[in-house]
């Protein structure tokens, strides 16, 4: 097994040397098949059968409209990540059970009537909606941002972890509510109004913003069925809007049996919080030096926490001679990191080994 995935590696990294432009790779059991150019993710998916993984490299490709197979798609990048470059689909429309799309920016993503959806590692930098007259089932979003979420409506066990949304578009009805747990919401309400909506969902260890800007109120209500388990709700206030309402005390009411229980917020003192590196998955919520119910700091530092990087291996490094050494070979050296290596480099250990000192 990691023989052929060296191998699948090593070939991807042969392609993108070869190829100029645009390179979709189709891995089909253990067929390999490279396209090439910006149709190449629509020529890739025009050959692939359920079950296929489409890799992408970095750039804008011309869109497959449709997604109506069961397939994997994996992109280059979706973020802002020193010494990688991000891969671009416009609008995608998922109409198949079993997809799962990683590591790319959309503009907009819409969910039909399908099953088993995992959308991970990607930002969407429009919205992510919902196909009129269908139901999505089991969708998980995770280590996403997301400008604008209005999928909730048609949902079934809807999950969202680890994600960083910036409002929602849409309530959901109480029938069917969604699990939301370990996000950054950025606008989650405003006090005293109700055209940012909040969902029915079970909310846990979630860092929830509460906008008081321009409203002459600071409470806030939520109901049952909702639920609020060790939440941190923070009050947003700017220097760009009137001092009015900043030295109110705000409080959140659950009415009508709704739960909400570990939940904190921080009262009278605003949150300044910078925009700069929220939306690319950067931002760290243990600053709140809260913790949830699993222990972890509330938001995207917490549960399972945020990686940027796509789950495919990556060729980090490589040297290859010029000529051939006296037997007539060629020296060739690759190095391969996984996830897990990258996110290592990127953050050591705090307590690294010493080697031992004569």
């Amino acid at each position: 097994m990691k023989r052929t995935l060296l191998f699948f590696v090593i070939t991807l990294c042969s392609m993108k040397m070869m190829a100029e432009g645009l390179t979709a790779t189709l891995q089909q059991g253990e067929t390999m098949t490279a396209f090439y150019g910006v149709n190449a993710f629509v020529d890739a998916y025009k050959a692939a059968e359920d079950g296929a993984v489409i890799t992408l490299s970095e750039g804008q490709f011309n869109d497959v409209s449709s997604i109506e197979k069961s397939i994997t798609v994996i992109g280059n990048m979706a973020f802002d990540v020193e010494g990688y470059e991000k891969t671009y689909l416009a609008n995608t429309t998922v109409n198949a059970d079993n997809v799962t799309l990683e590591g790319i920016y959309f503009t907009d993503v819409y969910l039909g009537n399908i099953n088993n959806c995992h959308i991970k590692r990607c930002r969407i930098g429009n919205t992510l909606y919902y196909v009129s007259n269908t139901v999505h089932t089991n969708t998980l979003i995770d280590q996403c941002v997301i400008n604008c979420e209005y999928a909730m409506p048609t949902s079934r066990n809807y999950c969202l972890k680890n994600s960083t949304i910036k409002y929602f578009g849409n309530s959901k009805s109480p029938e069917h509510i969604a699990y939301i747990t370990n996000c950054y919401i950025c606008y989650f309400a405003k006090c005293g109004n109700s055209n940012i909506a909040q969902p029915y969902a079970i909310y846990k260890n979630c860092v929830l913003g509460m906008d008081i800007h321009d409203y002459g109120t600071s409470e806030k209500y939520f109901y049952s069925p909702s639920e609020f388990y060790n939440n941190y709700f923070y009050r947003i206030t700017s220097y760009t809007y009137s001092n009015n309402y900043t030295n109110y005390t705000y409080k959140e009411y659950f009415y009508d049996g709704c739960l909400n229980n570990g939940n904190t917020n921080s009262g009278d003192k605003s949150v300044y919080i910078s925009s700069s590196d929220i939306y690319n998955g950067k931002y760290k919520t243990d600053s709140f030096g809260m913790l949830g119910d699993d222990g972890t700091p509330v938001g995207i530092t917490g549960g399972s926490g945020f990686s940027p990087y796509p789950s495919i291996p990556r060729i980090t490094s490589k040297q290859i001679d010029s000529k051939t050494d006296s037997n007539g070979k060629l020296n060739v050296k690759i190095t391969v990191s996984t996830e897990e290596t990258l996110i290592k480099e990127e953050k050591p250990e705090d307590n690294p080994v010493e080697e031992p000192t004569e």
